[in-house]
């Protein structure tokens, strides 16, 4: 058994490709079916184009705290959703 290299990328193992995929699709049906407008805007600016919760306060004009708020609603909905698919 090799250690695979640090820098392997998803295009190296396809499989994991698939897995990436699929748990991205999966992703955004929940976001998409369960997260209210707001929380959808919030959780894709941070987790998909990587800003800062106060970036994302900025951007929308309303405070860090209410990001950090829809953020942990966001993430609490997927987890749950995210186990209920894969159980």
């Amino acid at each position: 058994n090799s250690i695979p290299p640090i820098h392997s990328s998803l295009h190296d193992n396809p499989e994991q490709a698939m897995d990436f995929k699929t748990l991205h699709e999966q992703i955004h049906y929940i976001a998409n079916k369960h997260l209210s407008d707001k929380g959808k805007t919030i959780f894709f600016l941070s987790r998909i184009e990587g800003k800062s919760n106060t970036e994302i306060a900025d951007v929308l004009n309303i405070s860090k705290k209410k990001v950090e708020n829809q953020l942990y609603v966001a993430l609490k909905i997927l987890r749950k959703k995210l186990k209920d698919l894969h159980n």
